[in-house]
Protein backbone atom coordinates (compact mmCIF):
# COMPACT_ATOMS: atom_id res chain seq x y z
CA UNK A 1 0.00 0.00 0.00
CA UNK A 2 1.34 3.40 -0.93
CA UNK A 3 0.05 6.68 0.53
CA UNK A 4 0.87 9.99 -1.12
CA UNK A 5 -0.07 13.40 0.30
CA UNK A 6 0.17 16.41 -2.02
CA UNK A 7 -1.66 19.74 -1.75
CA UNK A 8 -4.20 18.35 0.76
CA UNK A 9 -4.99 15.43 -1.58
CA UNK A 10 -4.54 11.91 -0.19
CA UNK A 11 -4.22 8.97 -2.56
CA UNK A 12 -4.04 5.39 -1.35
CA UNK A 13 -3.45 2.57 -3.80
CA UNK A 14 -4.46 -0.90 -2.67
CA UNK A 15 -3.65 -3.92 -4.86
CA UNK A 16 -5.55 -7.21 -4.75
CA UNK A 17 -5.84 -10.28 -6.97
CA UNK A 18 -8.58 -9.13 -9.30
CA UNK A 19 -8.71 -5.37 -9.00
CA UNK A 20 -6.82 -2.24 -8.19
CA UNK A 21 -8.58 0.20 -5.87
CA UNK A 22 -7.73 3.87 -6.03
CA UNK A 23 -8.77 5.83 -2.99
CA UNK A 24 -8.77 9.55 -3.61
CA UNK A 25 -9.70 12.32 -1.20
CA UNK A 26 -9.97 16.04 -1.66
CA UNK A 27 -11.59 18.63 0.58
CA UNK A 28 -12.65 15.88 3.02
CA UNK A 29 -14.58 14.06 0.26
CA UNK A 30 -13.32 10.67 -0.86
CA UNK A 31 -13.97 8.64 -3.97
CA UNK A 32 -13.46 4.96 -4.64
CA UNK A 33 -12.76 3.81 -8.18
CA UNK A 34 -12.94 0.10 -8.89
CA UNK A 35 -10.81 -0.21 -11.97
CA UNK A 36 -11.72 -3.82 -12.75
CA UNK A 37 -15.46 -3.17 -13.14
CA UNK A 38 -15.23 0.48 -14.23
CA UNK A 39 -17.79 1.53 -11.61
CA UNK A 40 -17.51 4.83 -9.78
CA UNK A 41 -18.72 5.19 -6.21
CA UNK A 42 -18.44 8.15 -3.89
CA UNK A 43 -17.83 7.35 -0.25
CA UNK A 44 -17.77 9.51 2.80
CA UNK A 45 -14.53 9.77 4.74
CA UNK A 46 -15.65 7.62 7.67
CA UNK A 47 -16.74 4.70 5.49
CA UNK A 48 -13.63 4.82 3.35
CA UNK A 49 -11.27 4.78 6.31
CA UNK A 50 -13.03 1.67 7.54
CA UNK A 51 -12.31 0.02 4.17
CA UNK A 52 -8.64 0.92 4.40
CA UNK A 53 -8.34 -0.22 8.01
CA UNK A 54 -10.11 -3.54 7.37
CA UNK A 55 -7.89 -4.33 4.37
CA UNK A 56 -4.77 -3.97 6.48
CA UNK A 57 -6.05 -5.24 9.84
CA UNK A 58 -5.79 -1.83 11.46
CA UNK A 59 -7.95 -0.53 14.27
CA UNK A 60 -10.38 1.93 12.62
CA UNK A 61 -10.59 3.95 15.82
CA UNK A 62 -6.99 4.95 15.20
CA UNK A 63 -8.41 6.90 12.24
CA UNK A 64 -11.90 7.84 13.38
CA UNK A 65 -12.73 7.58 17.03
CA UNK A 66 -16.46 6.97 17.52
CA UNK A 67 -18.69 7.41 14.46
CA UNK A 68 -21.85 9.46 15.08
CA UNK A 69 -25.03 7.99 13.59
CA UNK A 70 -28.73 8.77 13.64
CA UNK A 71 -30.10 6.01 15.88
CA UNK A 72 -33.42 5.18 17.50
CA UNK A 73 -36.79 6.81 16.92
CA UNK A 74 -38.62 9.71 18.56
CA UNK A 75 -42.22 10.87 18.65
CA UNK A 76 -42.58 14.62 18.31
CA UNK A 77 -45.06 17.34 17.37
CA UNK A 78 -44.82 19.63 14.38
CA UNK A 79 -44.84 23.29 15.39
CA UNK A 80 -46.95 25.68 13.31
CA UNK A 81 -47.99 22.65 11.22
CA UNK A 82 -44.66 22.39 9.35
CA UNK A 83 -41.71 23.04 11.71
CA UNK A 84 -39.81 19.92 12.73
CA UNK A 85 -37.52 19.88 15.76
CA UNK A 86 -34.84 17.19 16.02
CA UNK A 87 -33.46 15.61 19.21
CA UNK A 88 -30.49 17.51 20.62
CA UNK A 89 -28.14 14.58 19.93
CA UNK A 90 -29.03 14.75 16.23
CA UNK A 91 -28.84 18.51 15.78
CA UNK A 92 -25.04 18.50 15.92
CA UNK A 93 -24.87 16.07 13.00
CA UNK A 94 -27.06 18.18 10.74
CA UNK A 95 -26.50 21.75 11.93
CA UNK A 96 -25.31 23.04 8.54
CA UNK A 97 -28.60 22.24 6.79
CA UNK A 98 -30.02 19.20 5.05
CA UNK A 99 -31.69 17.87 1.92
CA UNK A 100 -35.29 16.74 2.24
CA UNK A 101 -36.80 14.44 -0.37
CA UNK A 102 -39.56 11.93 -0.95
CA UNK A 103 -38.87 8.61 0.73
CA UNK A 104 -39.59 5.15 -0.67
CA UNK A 105 -42.28 4.27 1.91
CA UNK A 106 -44.55 7.34 1.99
CA UNK A 107 -42.22 9.18 4.32
CA UNK A 108 -39.71 12.02 4.12
CA UNK A 109 -35.97 11.41 3.98
CA UNK A 110 -33.64 13.95 5.61
CA UNK A 111 -30.05 13.66 4.40
CA UNK A 112 -26.89 15.53 5.30
CA UNK A 113 -25.22 17.25 2.31
CA UNK A 114 -22.48 14.60 2.20
CA UNK A 115 -24.93 11.69 2.07
CA UNK A 116 -27.12 13.44 -0.51
CA UNK A 117 -24.11 14.04 -2.76
CA UNK A 118 -23.02 10.44 -2.33
CA UNK A 119 -26.42 9.13 -3.45
CA UNK A 120 -26.57 11.63 -6.30
CA UNK A 121 -23.15 10.50 -7.54
CA UNK A 122 -24.42 6.94 -7.79
CA UNK A 123 -27.68 7.95 -9.45
CA UNK A 124 -25.96 10.21 -11.98
CA UNK A 125 -23.98 7.18 -13.17
CA UNK A 126 -27.20 5.41 -14.21
CA UNK A 127 -28.18 5.10 -17.85
CA UNK A 128 -30.71 7.90 -18.47
CA UNK A 129 -32.03 6.00 -21.49
CA UNK A 130 -33.53 3.56 -18.98
CA UNK A 131 -37.08 4.72 -18.07
CA UNK A 132 -36.72 3.35 -14.52
CA UNK A 133 -33.54 5.37 -14.02
CA UNK A 134 -35.34 8.52 -15.15
CA UNK A 135 -38.26 7.76 -12.83
CA UNK A 136 -35.88 7.30 -9.89
CA UNK A 137 -34.17 10.61 -10.66
CA UNK A 138 -37.53 12.40 -10.86
CA UNK A 139 -38.59 10.90 -7.55
CA UNK A 140 -35.36 11.63 -5.70
CA UNK A 141 -34.24 14.92 -7.28
CA UNK A 142 -37.57 16.30 -8.47
CA UNK A 143 -38.96 16.32 -4.93
CA UNK A 144 -35.74 17.38 -3.17
CA UNK A 145 -35.33 20.63 -1.25
CA UNK A 146 -32.30 22.05 0.53
CA UNK A 147 -33.39 23.42 3.90
CA UNK A 148 -31.34 25.35 6.43
CA UNK A 149 -32.12 25.22 10.11
CA UNK A 150 -34.12 28.13 11.48
CA UNK A 151 -32.97 30.35 14.33
CA UNK A 152 -34.80 27.94 16.65
CA UNK A 153 -32.90 24.92 15.27
CA UNK A 154 -35.89 23.49 13.41
CA UNK A 155 -36.55 22.50 9.80
CA UNK A 156 -39.42 23.87 7.75
CA UNK A 157 -40.98 20.94 5.90
CA UNK A 158 -42.09 21.75 2.31
CA UNK A 159 -45.84 21.48 1.67
CA UNK A 160 -45.46 18.92 -1.13
CA UNK A 161 -43.59 16.53 1.17
CA UNK A 162 -46.02 17.10 4.03
CA UNK A 163 -48.87 16.08 1.75
CA UNK A 164 -47.01 13.08 0.31
CA UNK A 165 -46.12 11.68 3.77
CA UNK A 166 -49.57 12.52 5.17
CA UNK A 167 -48.02 14.39 8.10
CA UNK A 168 -50.25 16.08 10.66
CA UNK A 169 -49.35 17.27 14.13
CA UNK A 170 -47.75 14.11 15.58
CA UNK A 171 -44.85 12.58 13.65
CA UNK A 172 -42.23 9.91 14.25
CA UNK A 173 -38.60 10.56 13.28
CA UNK A 174 -36.55 7.42 12.74
CA UNK A 175 -32.76 7.20 12.64
CA UNK A 176 -31.36 5.23 9.70
CA UNK A 177 -27.67 5.56 10.45
CA UNK A 178 -26.61 8.16 7.89
CA UNK A 179 -30.04 9.68 7.30
CA UNK A 180 -33.43 10.27 8.97
CA UNK A 181 -36.96 9.23 8.04
CA UNK A 182 -40.05 11.25 9.03
CA UNK A 183 -43.27 9.23 9.35
CA UNK A 184 -46.87 9.99 10.17
CA UNK A 185 -47.78 8.31 13.45
CA UNK A 186 -50.45 6.14 11.73
CA UNK A 187 -48.12 4.85 9.03
CA UNK A 188 -45.35 4.25 11.58
CA UNK A 189 -47.68 2.05 13.63
CA UNK A 190 -48.17 -0.13 10.55
CA UNK A 191 -44.41 -0.21 10.03
CA UNK A 192 -43.83 -1.28 13.64
CA UNK A 193 -46.13 -4.27 13.13
CA UNK A 194 -43.89 -5.34 10.26
CA UNK A 195 -40.71 -4.75 12.26
CA UNK A 196 -41.98 -6.78 15.21
CA UNK A 197 -43.17 -9.75 13.12
CA UNK A 198 -40.33 -12.04 14.18
CA UNK A 199 -41.58 -15.08 12.27
CA UNK A 200 -41.71 -13.19 8.98
CA UNK A 201 -38.41 -11.41 9.65
CA UNK A 202 -36.46 -14.64 9.93
CA UNK A 203 -37.51 -15.50 6.38
CA UNK A 204 -37.37 -11.98 4.90
CA UNK A 205 -33.78 -11.31 5.88
CA UNK A 206 -32.30 -14.79 5.66
CA UNK A 207 -30.76 -14.13 2.23
CA UNK A 208 -28.94 -10.97 3.37
CA UNK A 209 -25.21 -11.42 3.87
CA UNK A 210 -24.98 -9.61 7.21
CA UNK A 211 -21.90 -10.48 9.26
CA UNK A 212 -20.05 -9.03 12.24
CA UNK A 213 -16.68 -9.37 10.55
Amino acid sequence: MGIFIRQSILAAICASKDMVIYVHAQFEKMYLLLISSHHFYSLRKSRLLYIISSLYALDPKNFLGDIALFLGHHITQLRNSNHLFLPSTWKKLISEGAYLTQGFDQNIMILTPDVFQEIYARMSALNIADPLARLLLRMFLGTANYVETTEHDSFTLPSNLLKYANLNSEVVIVGQGEYIEVWSSDLWQQQELEIQNTQANSQRFSSFAITTA
